[in-house]
């Protein structure tokens, strides 16, 4: 006999979403990152309110596309919960780089990884919202 796991998605991102909101109150750093003439400041506190915020939101939606007989594609849901966790974990602890050194090498390889860690968020998103058309217009449900 073969014993398959299966993830519940919903119950994935809404535990993490926890998780984030519970570690990122206890930090205390600021993200500081300056790209060309514009300076970013927030501080990791409201980040992790955001990612915990997007992943509530993401369990609900994925909840609720079950709720109503729609079956989303499984390969898609972990696409997007890898996206968007590592990515929230990676400007989590960004800040804590930030005092390390004044060196200006530093300073771009952690504006660089910001940029890519938001690209990387917002691209695990329209992960969630392809997956969700996909699942509405499919005519068959499992």
């Amino acid at each position: 006999m073969r014993s398959q796991i299966r993830l519940n998605i919903p119950l994935l991102f809404a535990c993490t979403g926890i998780i984030v909101i519970v570690v990122g109150l206890f930090m205390k750093s600021v993200l500081e990152i300056q790209f060309y003439d514009t300076y970013f400041i927030a501080s990791q506190k409201i980040i992790a309110v955001y990612a915990c915020g997007t992943m509530e939101v993401s369990a609900l939606v994925y909840l609720t596309l079950n709720k109503i007989g729609k079956y989303v594609s499984a390969n898609l849901s972990l696409v997007h919960y890898a996206m968007t966790v590592f990515s929230s974990v990676i400007l989590l602890t960004v800040p804590f780089f930030n005092n390390l050194s004044d060196d200006l090498a530093l300073w771009e390889i952690v504006s660089m990884t910001v940029l890519a860690a938001v690209s990387a968020f917002v691209l695990g998103q329209f992960a969630l919202i392809i997956n969700v058309i996909q699942s509405l217009l499919r005519n068959k449900q499992r």
